[in-house]
């Protein structure tokens, strides 16, 4: 954790370091525009006035060109050395049942808990957000293997450097991406293996299921985006039923039967048997 700490103090120092570039920059820009003035004399010439004043705007477009290269080169090394903090954290090796030392594994970890309800989220609620934290990670490890640009601050070399990519990233792969390794994605590996398992146990939630003071329904409406839960109470229900049976005797008699009166049957007296073909059965 040492040199975890060594590189977040760098980081840090780097932002700083930018945030005074930029304010410098701009101090120096008003300074020239200042200082660069012409002094007015009385003998000079207008054409001499002219040519003064065209030097001093390239100077200061100059200056702030050189300003703004700086700043750039300063983002940009800020940016490497973010990316060396993050692939610090995800590249860490421990040893066995010491996993919890890790950063991002701490942080699987607290995503586990569902505050709102004050307990462990299960499986099917938590697998979709470590399922996310892998696939970061796996992107991280792509772009550390086989960057398309160098690092020029951390001394990383480009993909043109290697001549095999595979063999490049099978040799990453290995060393950091295998199930059951005391790594940062084997340990997340694991987690999702163990959590499949247990989701194939416990079975899959009702979509309809009775509230909690057993006076209504809950739905659950699945959205590619949101999980959506609409509350139905019974007397909701009852009118709801009510409503769809008097729409649909509106329909049958206007749309159906042409505005005609519908036919009055004795349902109780019919007699309703598909095997039968006799007179008389329906």
């Amino acid at each position: 954790m040492k040199e975890v700490d060594d590189l977040l103090e760098e980081v840090l120092k780097e932002s700083a370091n930018m945030m005074m570039e930029k304010d410098i920059g701009f101090d120096s820009d008003s300074d020239l525009e200042s200082e660069g003035e012409p002094e007015e004399e009385e003998d000079s010439d207008d054409e001499e006035e002219e040519e003064l004043e065209d030097e001093e705007d390239e100077n200061v477009e100059s200056e702030w060109m050189h300003s703004k290269d700086n700043i750039l080169t300063l983002e940009k090394r800020l940016s490497e050395k973010v990316f060396e903090l993050c692939m610090s954290f995800i590249m860490q090796t421990f040893k066995q049942l010491e996993e919890r030392k890790s950063p991002w594994i701490h942080f699987c970890g607290v995503l586990a808990i569902d505050w709102r309800k004050e307990r462990f989220r299960e499986p099917r609620n938590y697998l979709s957000m470590v399922s996310g934290i892998l696939w970061v990670a796996r992107l991280f490890f792509l772009e550390y293997s086989l960057p398309k640009y160098g690092y020029e601050s951390l001394n990383w070399p480009s993909r043109d450097l290697y001549e095999d990519f595979n063999w490049r990233f099978e040799e990453v792969r290995k060393k950091y991406l295998l199930k059951s390794s005391c790594t940062v994605v084997g340990n997340i590996i694991n987690m999702l293996a163990y959590g499949k398992e247990l989701s194939r146990h416990m079975g899959r939630e009702p979509v309809i299921t009775w509230d909690y003071d057993g006076g209504g329904l809950i739905l659950e409406k699945v959205t590619p985006m949101k999980i959506e839960k609409i509350r139905v109470t019974m007397e909701g229900f009852k009118s709801f039923v009510m409503k769809v049976v008097a729409e649909l005797k509106t329909d049958l008699k206007e749309e159906m039967m042409f505005g005609f009166n519908m036919l009055k049957l004795d349902i109780e007296n019919m007699n309703d048997l598909m095997s039968e073909s006799k007179k008389g059965m329906r």
